[in-house]
């Protein structure tokens, strides 16, 4: 006669038979409330998975605390079942039920990145803020979110999971430090309720688009860069903190770290204006055919322009003028220590005559010196000094092929009385300065100037102004305001 055990081991043998009896909801039941019958199925994977299965048998584990505790324990002892229990949603939720399920899967990092891959898994989350607290909130679930970027995208992406994800400091640091994750965040309308988070997002993309930008001009060997980037994109909170980390990164004292060599420099607003106009926005780029061009600096202040058109065209031959004499030293200790040979400053400034004028000096921004008192006018402390002067027609007796002119409110008589002279010029950039106490008609003058001499003009805001009209603009009419211009000389017949 055959025994109990040995009639189970054969019925459970045959995987047609054992799908006939669980598919029979009275069957599933007396076999379940056999304490040996129900032993020996939990003791067979396949038989388990089967009964698992059965809408009956999981109706009776949830009623039965006892039952379902030894299941839990069987599932939890073997790995493989573990992984079939996984990929079945129905016995998922049944097994997460179990706190101790949910202990297993938050301490074993595979488990836990398969749960959590799951859809179920955010179904449940969402439906239970229990489960949500005990899965969520547990260290090294937040560890794993911060560690894998695409984990931390899907659960970011799940309204009712997102704030749990994204408030702790190590998933919000990730999410700063990982592109991948700070665009969708940044997008995603349903962050926007965070707005701390939000606006810190735009301001690290912002930062990072800068810090790209400069990079091929930045020494090879800062030290430890990598490690500060990190560090200063998780700083960032408020926009002026962008300008504040990025020269914290690439600065040592009064030193610019630029390659091949770095350049003094007067004062940290100064440099962030110089960086953002002529490296990052490259305002005075301009293409030539001359593998040694000659280019003129117009107010030069500490050196910069010179360093780019260098970057530019290694062989360029550059006069630069620099009235100011702590700006002259400051350009010429550059130009110096890059060895820059065919490089010359001149302490001088720009007129229409040749002459010995009033400088006036802007105690609170080194770059608006002037032979004029528009910032005087317009209520800044200014002191006085007195400079020599030279006419720029004097400089353009060969061809010029870039001029750059930015002379602080005197351009348009700089430019007229070197008009006749004007078709050596290939290419400019005049930034045009209006207001304060300055005649209305000066852009006139020097567009009417530069269309006499043959050139061809193209008129654009400067960035102050961009975001100063960028909205109620009537309001800003009146106000002292810059402008750029690029003219390109459509008669040019030189190199």
């Amino acid at each position: 006669m055959i025994s109990l055990d040995g009639l189970m081991e054969r019925l459970l043998s045959d995987k047609r038979t054992v799908s006939r009896i669980f598919a029979s909801d009275s069957l599933v039941a007396r076999l379940m409330t056999d304490t040996r019958a129900f032993e020996k199925i939990t003791a067979d994977r396949g038989a388990l998975s089967e009964l698992l299965s059965s809408p009956a048998a999981r109706e009776i584990l949830e009623a039965d605390e006892k039952l379902l505790d030894s299941v839990i324990s069987r599932i939890l002892s073997d790995e493989e079942l573990m992984k079939k229990v996984l990929s079945d949603d129905r016995i998922f939720r049944l097994a997460m039920s179990d706190d101790r399920t949910i202990s297993a899967v938050v301490s074993d990092p595979r488990l836990l990145k398969t749960v959590l891959a799951n859809d179920a898994t955010l179904e449940m989350i969402e439906a239970d803020p229990a489960l949500a607290r005990k899965l969520l909130h547990s260290d090294e679930v937040l560890d794993l979110v911060a560690r894998d970027a695409e984990l931390c995208k899907r659960l970011a992406s799940v309204e009712a999971v997102a704030e749990s994800v994204l408030s702790p400091r190590r998933v919000r640091d990730r999410v700063l430090e990982t592109p991948e994750l700070r665009h969708p965040v940044a997008v995603d309308a349903r962050f926007w309720r965070d707005k701390g988070l939000a606006s810190r997002v735009g301001f690290v993309g912002e930062f990072e688009r800068l810090i790209e930008a400069l990079r091929p001009y930045l020494r090879r060997n800062i030290a430890d860069f990598e490690g500060r980037l990190g560090k200063a994109r998780r700083t960032i909170k408020r926009r002026h903190h962008i300008a504040e980390q990025i020269l914290n990164l690439i600065t040592e004292d009064d030193l610019v770290l630029l390659h091949p060599v770095p350049l003094r420099f007067p004062d940290r607003h100064s440099l962030w204006i110089v960086i953002n106009d002529i490296l990052i926005r490259e305002d005075y780029y301009f293409l030539t055919n001359e593998e040694a061009p000659r280019i003129l600096d117009c107010g030069a202040h500490f050196g910069m322009a010179t360093y780019y058109f260098k970057r530019l065209y290694p062989k360029a031959r550059i006069t630069a003028f620099e009235p100011l004499r702590s700006l002259y030293d400051i350009a010429t200790e550059n130009v110096e220590a890059a060895g820059w040979e065919d490089v010359e400053v001149l302490p001088l400034a720009l007129s229409s005559t040749k002459s010995r004028k009033a400088f006036y000096v802007c105690q609170r921004d080194s770059m608006a010196g002037s032979l004029t008192e528009r910032r005087r006018v317009r209520g800044d402390e200014v002191h006085e000094v007195h400079v020599d002067c030279v006419r720029l027609s004097t400089y353009l007796d060969e061809p010029v092929h870039f001029l750059k002119l930015d002379v602080e409110g005197v351009e348009d008589l700089v430019l007229r009385e070197a008009r006749a002279k004007l078709g050596n010029v290939h290419q400019l950039f005049c930034e045009y300065h209006h207001g304060a106490g300055l005649p209305q008609d000066r852009l006139y003058k020097i567009l009417k100037s530069l269309d006499e001499a043959g050139f061809d003009v193209h008129v654009g805001r400067g960035p102050e102004a961009d975001f100063r009209m960028s909205g109620r603009s009537m309001q800003q009419v009146g106000d002292p305001y810059s402008e750029n211009i690029w003219a390109r000389n459509r008669n040019w017949c030189g190199g």
